[in-house]
């Protein structure tokens, strides 16, 4: 019989409904280690976009530090909360990080995830991008390398027609 494992990896999400969860959802898991190689993570609001991932917090944030130490990290990615179910609909990405501190990138940033939050309000998506301009303010750029994905529909579907073992 399979492991789990092997299971579970016959049912990646198929590509249209992984741009759907990059779309749909606002918020992930980044995840990186410290300086005494402890893997830690935080919420984040994101924005998907030319196929990276978008987040913005405080460069005095520890996780700033760390990330410009060693790069390599992962974000996570769920279905919940959205219009794609309670069945699981999830991504882990390998990434690596980029900090941004330039006046270009915050501007474009900061706009588009105002925009984001705000599709059908120009004004608060405005004041939205201002209030994120902040002293020490950054953006992280997140590069995917490895996407492991897992849609539940297609394992719940293997199931009932029988076909897990195939």
């Amino acid at each position: 019989m399979a492991s789990m494992e092997d299971i579970l990896k016959k049912f990646p999400l198929d590509e249209d409904r992984l741009q759907q969860l990059y779309e749909l959802q606002s918020e992930c898991a980044i995840v990186w280690e410290t300086k005494d190689h402890w893997p830690v993570g935080v919420m984040h609001r994101y924005l998907w976009h030319d196929g990276k991932i978008w987040a913005t917090c405080s460069g005095l944030r520890h996780r700033v530090k760390a990330l410009q130490r060693n790069p390599k990290s992962s974000v996570i990615i769920t279905g919940l909360g959205t219009e794609l179910g309670p069945v699981d609909t999830t991504v882990t990405i390998k990434t690596t990080a980029v900090v941004h501190s330039d006046r270009e990138t915050k501007d474009w940033f900061y706009l588009a995830m105002g925009e984001r939050r705000n599709p059908n309000d120009q004004e608060r998506a405005l004041a939205m991008a201002k209030n994120f301009d902040t002293p020490n303010r950054i953006v992280l750029e997140l590069t995917p390398h490895k996407i492991i994905s897992y849609d539940g529909r297609k394992l719940a579907a293997a199931m009932a027609d029988g076909t897990l073992d195939d």
